[in-house]
């Protein structure tokens, strides 16, 4: 076995063993170490559902991972606080991840490996998991219907997609605004809990957003303040994706 933790690497021995019956991998380290039992991800996995290969893994706490690579040997990984940028590309870092640890029979891949090939082995199959993530998170949108259309009124809709687009710059949205169009079939009167005084009107616009060739949509909540004469100008009070 070689491992890196934070800045240190080492070699060692560790007691691995396999039940193909139930799925499972025992992983024991030392005689009076931790001792985990990881369960194999299978095919009907929903968020690695496009994941090409064998991973086990224990959640919680721990967050233990072992990928089985594709000259047999194990790559074990714990507390995993990298994250992956847009285009899925994972950075180990030293101060945060525990440890990444490669595990093999052949003691010459062992004696070869070095902490930058262990570190650059954690990146690459952390950054397939997500691109695995993304692919499923893509299938699912494309398999999602669309919220019917509502009232259809477009000088009101160009407004309402002016204020909604004013929202997303003013949070920082990283997505793009590529569609709009209403949920409500009409206004909804907003009314003083107490009195019934009007004091403005809402409705929902569904956006189609975009971002970096990724498309999802997002629902944006457009509302007019009421002065006791007229409505004023339209802006957008929240959203919900």
């Amino acid at each position: 076995m070689f491992s890196v933790e934070g800045n240190r690497t080492k070699k060692g021995k560790m007691n691995v063993k396999y039940n193909s019956k139930d799925g499972t991998l025992k992983l024991k380290k030392g005689g009076f170490s931790s001792s985990y039992t990881l369960e194999l991800y299978t095919d009907n996995t929903k968020a690695y559902k496009a994941y090409q290969g064998k991973m086990f893994y224990r959640e919680g706490s721990n967050a233990l991972r072992v990928f089985l690579l594709e000259d047999g040997s194990l790559l074990a990984t714990k507390k995993l606080y990298s994250k992956a940028d847009g285009n899925c590309k994972v950075t180990f870092d030293p101060k945060k991840d525990q440890y990444v640890s490669y595990l093999s029979m052949d003691k010459r891949k062992t004696k070869a490996m070095t902490k930058e090939k262990a570190i650059a082995l954690f990146e690459a199959y952390f950054s397939k998991v997500c691109k695995a993530y993304e692919v499923y998170k893509g299938a699912r949108l494309a398999g999602a219907q669309l919220p019917a259309e509502g009232m259809k009124n477009t000088k009101m809709l160009q407004t309402a997609t002016t204020a909604a687009r004013t929202y997303m710059r003013q949070k920082g949205w990283e997505e793009t605004l590529v569609g709009s169009y209403f949920f409500s079939n009409e206004w909804s009167t907003i009314r003083h809990r107490n009195s019934g005084r009007i004091l403005g009107r809402s409705i929902r616009l569904i956006g189609l957003l975009k971002k970096k060739g990724k498309c999802t949509y997002g629902h944006f909540l457009i509302k007019q303040n009421f002065d006791g004469q007229k409505y004023g100008v339209m802006f957008c009070d929240g959203n919900y994706m």
